[in-house]
Protein backbone atom coordinates (compact mmCIF):
# COMPACT_ATOMS: atom_id res chain seq x y z
CA UNK A 1 0.00 0.00 0.00
CA UNK A 2 1.69 3.25 -1.13
CA UNK A 3 1.17 5.99 1.74
CA UNK A 4 1.66 9.89 1.51
CA UNK A 5 3.91 11.14 4.06
CA UNK A 6 5.61 14.78 4.79
CA UNK A 7 8.46 15.84 6.03
CA UNK A 8 9.76 19.07 7.84
CA UNK A 9 13.58 20.01 7.56
CA UNK A 10 14.58 22.69 9.81
CA UNK A 11 18.14 23.66 8.50
CA UNK A 12 21.07 25.28 10.65
CA UNK A 13 19.57 28.97 9.79
CA UNK A 14 16.33 28.56 11.05
CA UNK A 15 14.78 27.95 7.40
CA UNK A 16 12.02 25.35 7.57
CA UNK A 17 11.46 23.20 4.27
CA UNK A 18 8.74 20.89 3.64
CA UNK A 19 8.85 17.32 1.24
CA UNK A 20 6.20 15.65 0.21
CA UNK A 21 6.56 11.74 -1.17
CA UNK A 22 4.84 8.68 -1.83
CA UNK A 23 6.47 5.18 -0.15
CA UNK A 24 5.01 2.25 -0.05
CA UNK A 25 6.56 0.86 3.52
CA UNK A 26 6.99 4.38 5.32
CA UNK A 27 10.33 4.33 7.47
CA UNK A 28 12.11 7.05 9.14
CA UNK A 29 14.44 8.80 7.21
CA UNK A 30 18.61 8.11 8.20
CA UNK A 31 19.71 9.70 11.18
CA UNK A 32 21.81 13.00 10.40
CA UNK A 33 25.57 12.42 12.21
CA UNK A 34 27.06 14.66 14.41
CA UNK A 35 27.88 18.66 12.91
CA UNK A 36 31.50 17.45 14.73
CA UNK A 37 31.92 14.90 12.43
CA UNK A 38 31.58 16.57 9.37
CA UNK A 39 33.98 15.97 6.84
CA UNK A 40 36.10 13.16 9.34
CA UNK A 41 38.73 11.75 7.44
CA UNK A 42 37.69 8.01 8.02
CA UNK A 43 33.94 7.16 7.14
CA UNK A 44 33.70 4.24 9.45
CA UNK A 45 34.07 7.04 12.18
CA UNK A 46 30.46 7.94 11.34
CA UNK A 47 27.64 7.85 14.12
CA UNK A 48 25.68 6.35 11.25
CA UNK A 49 26.96 4.96 8.36
CA UNK A 50 24.42 5.10 5.06
CA UNK A 51 24.83 6.84 1.39
CA UNK A 52 23.29 10.06 2.21
CA UNK A 53 25.68 10.26 5.13
CA UNK A 54 28.88 8.95 2.97
CA UNK A 55 27.87 11.27 0.05
CA UNK A 56 27.51 14.43 2.60
CA UNK A 57 30.62 14.00 4.06
CA UNK A 58 33.05 12.97 0.68
CA UNK A 59 31.12 16.66 -0.56
CA UNK A 60 31.90 18.42 2.72
CA UNK A 61 35.24 17.22 2.24
CA UNK A 62 35.63 18.14 -1.15
CA UNK A 63 34.30 21.61 -0.54
CA UNK A 64 37.66 21.85 1.70
CA UNK A 65 39.21 20.92 -1.45
CA UNK A 66 40.67 17.47 -0.10
CA UNK A 67 40.15 15.16 -2.55
CA UNK A 68 40.68 11.90 -0.59
CA UNK A 69 39.11 9.89 2.07
CA UNK A 70 39.69 6.99 4.01
CA UNK A 71 37.12 4.25 4.64
CA UNK A 72 38.82 1.80 6.75
CA UNK A 73 41.60 0.37 4.48
CA UNK A 74 40.47 2.05 1.24
CA UNK A 75 41.09 5.27 -0.44
CA UNK A 76 38.25 7.23 -1.79
CA UNK A 77 39.47 9.56 -3.92
CA UNK A 78 37.01 12.61 -5.56
CA UNK A 79 38.57 13.59 -9.08
CA UNK A 80 39.09 17.77 -8.59
CA UNK A 81 39.65 17.99 -12.94
CA UNK A 82 42.37 19.86 -12.37
CA UNK A 83 45.49 19.78 -11.08
CA UNK A 84 46.32 19.83 -7.53
CA UNK A 85 49.52 20.62 -5.79
CA UNK A 86 49.30 17.34 -3.96
CA UNK A 87 52.05 14.61 -6.07
CA UNK A 88 55.55 17.17 -5.79
CA UNK A 89 58.49 15.21 -4.70
CA UNK A 90 58.21 16.98 -1.11
CA UNK A 91 54.87 15.18 -0.83
CA UNK A 92 56.42 11.85 -1.43
CA UNK A 93 58.62 12.43 1.03
CA UNK A 94 56.44 14.01 3.60
CA UNK A 95 54.71 10.37 3.55
CA UNK A 96 57.91 8.09 3.36
CA UNK A 97 58.11 6.03 6.93
CA UNK A 98 54.89 7.97 8.13
CA UNK A 99 52.42 4.89 9.23
CA UNK A 100 48.59 5.27 7.51
CA UNK A 101 46.85 7.53 9.92
CA UNK A 102 50.03 10.18 11.10
CA UNK A 103 48.84 12.32 7.88
CA UNK A 104 45.88 13.43 5.87
CA UNK A 105 44.73 10.55 3.41
CA UNK A 106 46.60 10.59 0.65
CA UNK A 107 47.24 7.75 -2.19
CA UNK A 108 50.79 8.03 -1.28
CA UNK A 109 49.82 6.92 2.10
CA UNK A 110 48.35 3.75 0.65
CA UNK A 111 51.85 3.29 -1.64
CA UNK A 112 54.05 3.58 1.72
CA UNK A 113 51.48 1.37 3.63
CA UNK A 114 51.76 -1.51 1.11
CA UNK A 115 55.83 -1.00 0.48
CA UNK A 116 56.21 -0.95 4.36
CA UNK A 117 53.97 -4.64 4.73
CA UNK A 118 56.28 -5.63 1.64
CA UNK A 119 59.65 -4.85 3.53
CA UNK A 120 58.16 -5.86 6.73
CA UNK A 121 56.15 -9.24 5.86
CA UNK A 122 58.57 -10.21 2.64
CA UNK A 123 55.13 -10.90 1.29
CA UNK A 124 53.98 -9.70 -2.13
CA UNK A 125 50.97 -6.66 -1.82
CA UNK A 126 48.73 -5.42 -4.10
CA UNK A 127 47.22 -2.14 -4.86
CA UNK A 128 43.99 -2.48 -6.38
CA UNK A 129 42.79 0.82 -8.40
CA UNK A 130 38.92 0.75 -9.68
CA UNK A 131 36.41 3.61 -11.05
CA UNK A 132 33.96 4.37 -13.50
CA UNK A 133 35.45 6.15 -16.21
CA UNK A 134 36.93 9.56 -15.99
CA UNK A 135 37.06 8.52 -12.28
CA UNK A 136 41.10 8.95 -12.35
CA UNK A 137 42.15 5.32 -11.83
CA UNK A 138 45.19 5.63 -14.30
CA UNK A 139 46.23 8.83 -13.00
CA UNK A 140 46.08 7.39 -9.59
CA UNK A 141 48.48 4.41 -11.34
CA UNK A 142 51.08 6.55 -12.35
CA UNK A 143 51.14 8.43 -8.76
CA UNK A 144 51.73 5.00 -7.26
CA UNK A 145 54.19 3.68 -9.55
CA UNK A 146 55.93 7.22 -8.95
CA UNK A 147 55.68 6.75 -5.41
CA UNK A 148 57.20 3.44 -5.79
CA UNK A 149 59.94 5.03 -8.04
CA UNK A 150 61.01 7.74 -5.95
CA UNK A 151 60.82 6.67 -2.34
CA UNK A 152 63.77 6.43 -0.40
CA UNK A 153 64.14 4.43 2.96
CA UNK A 154 67.33 6.48 3.88
CA UNK A 155 65.88 9.61 6.13
CA UNK A 156 69.69 11.28 5.46
CA UNK A 157 68.99 10.79 1.45
CA UNK A 158 67.21 13.12 -0.61
CA UNK A 159 64.26 11.56 -2.27
CA UNK A 160 62.58 12.07 -5.74
CA UNK A 161 63.81 13.77 -8.72
CA UNK A 162 64.97 11.91 -12.02
CA UNK A 163 68.21 12.47 -10.46
CA UNK A 164 67.65 9.46 -7.75
CA UNK A 165 65.83 7.08 -10.22
CA UNK A 166 67.82 3.94 -12.11
CA UNK A 167 67.23 3.50 -15.56
CA UNK A 168 65.17 0.93 -14.91
CA UNK A 169 63.00 3.27 -12.92
CA UNK A 170 62.92 5.74 -15.43
CA UNK A 171 61.80 2.65 -18.08
CA UNK A 172 58.76 1.51 -15.98
CA UNK A 173 57.40 5.20 -15.74
CA UNK A 174 57.90 5.77 -19.68
CA UNK A 175 55.82 2.87 -20.29
CA UNK A 176 52.85 4.97 -19.49
CA UNK A 177 52.40 6.25 -23.04
CA UNK A 178 52.96 3.35 -25.02
CA UNK A 179 50.44 1.93 -23.15
CA UNK A 180 47.80 4.67 -23.56
CA UNK A 181 48.36 4.60 -27.01
CA UNK A 182 47.28 1.34 -27.89
CA UNK A 183 44.93 1.01 -25.01
CA UNK A 184 43.16 4.66 -24.45
CA UNK A 185 40.76 6.02 -26.36
CA UNK A 186 38.30 9.31 -26.52
CA UNK A 187 35.16 8.77 -25.06
CA UNK A 188 31.79 10.94 -24.46
CA UNK A 189 32.77 11.21 -20.71
CA UNK A 190 36.70 11.16 -21.14
CA UNK A 191 39.29 12.15 -23.90
CA UNK A 192 41.84 9.73 -22.73
CA UNK A 193 39.58 6.45 -20.96
CA UNK A 194 41.48 3.65 -20.88
CA UNK A 195 39.67 0.76 -22.67
CA UNK A 196 41.26 -2.08 -21.18
CA UNK A 197 42.85 -3.43 -17.91
CA UNK A 198 46.03 -3.90 -16.79
CA UNK A 199 48.11 -5.92 -14.00
CA UNK A 200 51.53 -4.20 -13.57
CA UNK A 201 53.78 -6.03 -11.48
CA UNK A 202 56.70 -4.05 -10.03
CA UNK A 203 59.64 -6.62 -8.91
CA UNK A 204 62.12 -5.46 -6.09
CA UNK A 205 65.64 -6.75 -5.52
CA UNK A 206 67.08 -7.72 -1.79
CA UNK A 207 67.98 -4.19 -1.60
CA UNK A 208 64.77 -2.74 -1.62
CA UNK A 209 65.16 -1.67 -4.93
CA UNK A 210 62.99 -1.61 -8.29
CA UNK A 211 64.20 -4.76 -10.51
CA UNK A 212 61.63 -4.54 -13.16
CA UNK A 213 58.40 -4.84 -14.04
CA UNK A 214 55.84 -7.12 -15.87
CA UNK A 215 53.02 -5.88 -17.68
CA UNK A 216 49.60 -8.37 -18.02
CA UNK A 217 46.86 -6.70 -20.48
CA UNK A 218 43.46 -7.82 -20.70
CA UNK A 219 40.21 -7.01 -21.46
CA UNK A 220 41.05 -5.43 -24.65
CA UNK A 221 37.75 -3.63 -26.03
CA UNK A 222 38.68 -5.21 -29.10
CA UNK A 223 35.09 -3.87 -31.04
CA UNK A 224 36.62 -0.47 -30.82
CA UNK A 225 39.06 -1.58 -33.35
CA UNK A 226 35.46 -1.91 -36.29
CA UNK A 227 33.28 0.42 -34.75
CA UNK A 228 33.07 3.56 -32.40
CA UNK A 229 29.47 5.53 -31.51
CA UNK A 230 28.99 8.79 -32.06
CA UNK A 231 31.51 11.64 -30.70
CA UNK A 232 34.23 8.42 -30.05
CA UNK A 233 37.33 7.58 -31.40
CA UNK A 234 39.36 4.19 -31.96
CA UNK A 235 42.30 3.72 -29.87
CA UNK A 236 45.25 6.47 -30.00
CA UNK A 237 47.32 4.88 -32.03
CA UNK A 238 45.32 4.38 -34.87
CA UNK A 239 44.25 7.02 -37.46
CA UNK A 240 40.76 8.01 -38.87
CA UNK A 241 40.05 5.58 -41.92
CA UNK A 242 42.40 2.75 -41.11
CA UNK A 243 41.19 -0.90 -42.03
CA UNK A 244 42.15 -3.07 -39.44
CA UNK A 245 41.67 -7.04 -40.19
CA UNK A 246 41.10 -9.47 -37.93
Amino acid sequence: MTKKIKIEVIDEEGKESVFETSVTKPELPPLRNPPILEGIDDLTNLSYLHEPGVLHNISVRYGQHTIYTYSGIVLIAANPFQKVPLYSQDVIKAYSGKDRGDLEPHLFAIAEDAYRCMIKDEKNQTVIVSGESGAGKTVSAKFIMRYFASVNLDPNSPTGGDSGMSETERQILATNPILESFGNAKTTRNDNSSRFGKYIEIQFDTKINIAGARIRTYLLERSRLIFQPDSERNYHIFLSGWWVPD
